[in-house]
């Protein structure tokens, strides 16, 4: 990636290329776990596409969800949501109603209210992404299972325990057929099973 970055930019500095590399160069620092450098990314690639004339706005929406994603890593949760508001407003302008991106996004940004302690707008954030991914994804894929864990994390921190362990068990059974023993979403999940159990 960087190796094609330092062709292009020798060509042209604005090319929009360079933007979709910037991205993917941001995506992968920001899973190794370098948020500085992948918010620098990010923020170069938007700066490119917002000077094309002719910027395609679904490739915003990219750069605004992955802004607020990162901002979510930093613990800056306004403007994480006011990113994420961003790609949502051009997402649901562009895509179906039941397109996984829409699931992505609803979940980003559930994951915002909750840091924020509004568990109801969280819990609406969350519905929707279930339902989305319930139409658009395999039954017994990974993104249902972390869905239903984040809805039942929003139960256990309203007291709903009941409702809480509904969705653990859930989550549980979809990544006990899907991931071995020793895969850390596995335990992580029997974990706050067992946690929750001592709140009954």
């Amino acid at each position: 990636l960087f190796k094609s970055l330092e062709i292009l930019q020798n060509i042209n500095s604005n090319d929009s290329n360079i933007g979709y590399l910037y991205n993917s160069i941001g995506e992968a620092q920001q899973k190794k776990g370098d948020i500085k450098q992948a918010l620098q990314s990010y923020e170069k690639a938007l700066t490119i596409f917002q000077q094309q004339s002719n910027c395609n706005e679904q490739t915003l929406a990219w750069c605004y969800n992955n802004l607020g994603t990162i901002y979510e890593d930093k613990n800056e949760y306004n403007k994480a949501r006011n990113y994420l508001n961003k790609a949502l407003n051009i997402k649901l302008k562009y895509l179906p109603p039941k397109h996984p991106c829409l699931g992505n996004t609803y979940n980003n940004l559930g994951n915002i209210y909750y840091y924020f302690h509004e568990y109801d707008q969280a819990l609406d954030m969350y519905q929707l992404s279930y339902e989305i991914f319930n139409k658009s994804i395999a039954p017994g894929h990974p993104s249902i299972a972390r869905i239903l864990m984040n809805i039942g994390i929003v139960y256990e921190a309203k007291q709903d325990f009941n409702e809480a362990k509904i969705n653990y068990e859930k989550a549980s059974f979809i990544r006990t057929k899907i991931l071995s023993s020793t895969h850390p979403d596995r335990i992580s999940t029997q974990n706050d099973l067992i946690r929750l159990s001592l709140k009954f």
